[in-house]
């Protein structure tokens, strides 16, 4: 447990750095989307992540919306990917 709880720490720590960083440069919708990833993976709820959900509690969408119809998530998760790739990029050269 000791060592789940740390890696836990690394893991909002790196978050921490990441926000003070400007690392995603996406303003704070991205970084706030990445802190949701993380922290319901980290808490144990990273199988329910879907795309209503998300979009309810992270991007402020009304309880009518349809991932269907509105791919606000999609979009939102692949820029943050790219931003997350972009990062790794530089920081390894």
């Amino acid at each position: 447990m000791a060592r789940t709880s740390e890696k836990a720490a690394n893991v909002y720590g790196w978050l921490e750095r990441a926000r003070f960083e400007m690392l995603l440069k996406g303003g704070q919708r991205r970084y706030d989307l990445l802190d949701y990833l993380i922290r319901e993976e980290l808490e144990g709820r990273g199988e329910n992540l879907k795309a209503y959900a998300i979009a309810l509690d992270v991007l402020v969408r009304s309880e009518n919306f349809d991932p269907a119809t509105d791919s606000i998530v999609r979009v939102e998760v692949a820029r943050l990917r790219d931003a997350l790739e972009l990062h790794y990029a530089r920081s390894t050269d």
